[in-house]
């Protein structure tokens, strides 16, 4: 299971998703921030 953490515009941390995943790989991290992007997220 992932579920990344980011932090908001007040500099509170927030989990950003959860995903579960059976592969400790590159793959299933640049497709759960690509879901990311596309729902609308951004960076600092």
């Amino acid at each position: 299971m992932a579920a990344p953490h980011g932090v908001d515009n007040d500099d509170h941390r927030e989990v950003l998703g959860v995903q579960i995943t059976t592969a400790a790989t590159k793959e299933p991290w640049h497709r759960f921030f690509a879901d990311l992007v596309e729902a609308g997220g951004t960076s600092r």
